[in-house]
C-alpha cells in the first residue's frame, strides 16, 4: 500500500520515503506509549520503573489502542480498487494461491 498512489516510474524513487516512514512510526510506537506513561505516573504521583501502577499500563494500553483504530479508519478513504495494480489484483489478473 505505500506505493498504491504513485505510477509505476516513480515506485523506485519512493522506496526511501516509505522506508523512512515506518522508521518514524516504530519510533512513535515506542515514544508515544513512554509519555503517556510518563504523564499518567505524574498524574497519580507514582515514580518511574518498579512502581508504575497496573492502571497506568492499562490507561496506555486503551489510548493505543483507540490511536490504532482511529489510523485503521484512514484506510476506508481509500477506493475499492487501490493497491491493485501492485498487489497483482489488477483487472485481467488472476491470483493464484500456493498449496
Amino acid at each position: 500500500m505505500a506505493y498504491a498512489e504513485f505510477e509505476a516510474s516513480e515506485r523506485a524513487t519512493s522506496a526511501t520515503l516509505a522506508a523512512m516512514m515506518q522508521q518514524v512510526a516504530m519510533l512513535l510506537g515506542v515514544a508515544v506509549p513512554v509519555a503517556i506513561l510518563r504523564v499518567a505516573g505524574a498524574v497519580t504521583g507514582s515514580e518511574t520503573g518498579a512502581e508504575t501502577a497496573l492502571s497506568e499500563l492499562r490507561l496506555c494500553l486503551v489510548v493505543m489502542g483507540i490511536v490504532c483504530a482511529l489510523a485503521a479508519l484512514w484506510f476506508l478513504r481509500l477506493a475499492p480498487g487501490t493497491g491493485a495494480d501492485v498487489s497483482g489484483h489488477g483487472p485481467g489478473r488472476s491470483v493464484r494461491l500456493a498449496g
